[in-house]
């Protein structure tokens, strides 16, 4: 029972390595040996060129340097990085025998050349160079929008840089009704880019709306608030015989008009109705007597 415990214990860690080893993507892969710097101490240069540069991670490899005897090797293993931009710099230097990493922080490389430095012979080997995987936070985390009512939808947009990951989800909380979304350029493994995110408020219903919109990404969540306003539209009331000062004198029995095609929608409300009335944008004198007349823009 034990040794059947082990094996099945061998093999979950196995699926396990497996399965890590599968998500890495690689630039560069290569298992093979190459020798940098002869016997005799000639240097030698070996170039991996990248078809498809996108941004690195890490760069590993292998160096074997020949020790011993009465002149031991000196010097190491030097590596240049070129660039899209065609210009070139020495990423690093290593020395002796062993593994050695280098963090590129996102470069992106159209070529990695190394050369042997120093004395007798030195070997290169199992080069690895992976791609990195990032999601960065947006450029924006809020808006808000202000306008009158009826004025045109108005947008704005967020920008995401990312790398080898997963698409991004979107979702959004609140008054989702006066709020739209959308992505463009969304994330993909193996490749990298700039996403958009973009969202659209709708100047339809007075009042203040606000939201919550959740991006999340395989790296982690980001939240952008956004808070829109609409306002009531400035109002003119323009009667059809002027009602000027502050007690305009209406004679009983007379009519005047408001237009009916006014910005906004007005509704009045009058303190004596029984002195003044007003059905729609009609006012009527009805008797003598002083009452007060209030419009509202809806």
């Amino acid at each position: 029972m034990k040794k059947i415990f082990t094996n099945l214990f061998l093999l979950a860690t196995l699926f396990l390595a497996s399965t890590t080893l599968s998500a890495q993507t690689y630039i560069i892969n290569d298992g093979g040996s190459y020798e940098v710097m002869t016997d005799g101490s000639s240097s030698k240069t070996k170039t991996f060129t990248i078809s498809n540069p996108r941004p690195c991670d890490q760069l590993t490899f292998d160096n074997a340097q020949k020790t011993g005897g009465w002149f031991p090797a000196t010097g190491g293993v030097t590596v240049t990085a070129t660039y899209t931009d065609g210009t070139s710099s020495d990423i690093a230097s290593r020395k002796g025998n062993g593994s050695h990493s280098i963090d590129l922080k996102r470069k992106i490389i159209t070529s990695l050349s190394f050369k042997g430095t120093g004395t007798l012979k030195k070997t290169i080997s199992n080069i690895k160079l992976t791609m990195s995987s990032y999601a960065d936070a947006p450029t924006a985390t809020s808006w808000n929008p202000t306008a009158v009512i009826g004025s045109a939808d108005e947008t704005a947009s967020t920008t995401m840089e990312w790398c080898n990951t997963s698409p991004f989800t979107l979702s959004m909380t609140g008054d989702v009704s006066q709020f739209t979304y959308s992505i463009s350029n969304n994330a993909s493994a193996g490749n990298y880019g700039t996403a958009t995110i973009s969202a659209t408020y709708k100047h339809n219903v007075v009042g203040t709306h606000n939201a919550t919109l959740t991006i999340t990404t395989a790296l982690g969540t980001h939240t952008i608030k956004l808070s829109g306003t609409t306002t009531k539209k400035n109002q003119t009331i323009a009667w059809t015989e002027a009602l000027t000062g502050d007690s305009p004198t209406i004679p009983v029995g007379k009519k005047v008009q408001s237009p009916a095609n006014a910005q906004t929608e007005i509704t009045y409300s009058v303190a004596d109705p029984t002195i003044i009335s007003i059905n729609e944008n009609t006012l009527t004198a009805l008797k003598a007597g002083t009452t007060t007349i209030t419009a509202t823009a809806v």
